[in-house]
């Protein structure tokens, strides 16, 4: 699910409790991992990002 809103465009993948943060750079068939996350930090990350 891609974040609306936010400064940049990255994706997030929920496991459990926790969010992961990537982004995609298909040029070089990257998957990027901006962060792990648990889901109660998730909005604090997002700002501070």
């Amino acid at each position: 699910m891609e974040i609306k809103g936010a400064k940049d465009s990255f994706y997030r993948l929920r496991v459990g409790d926790y969010r992961v943060m990537f982004d995609l750079i298909p040029e070089d068939s990257v998957i990027l991992v901006l962060g792990v996350v648990h889901r109660r930090d998730l909005e604090r990350w997002i700002r501070n990002r």
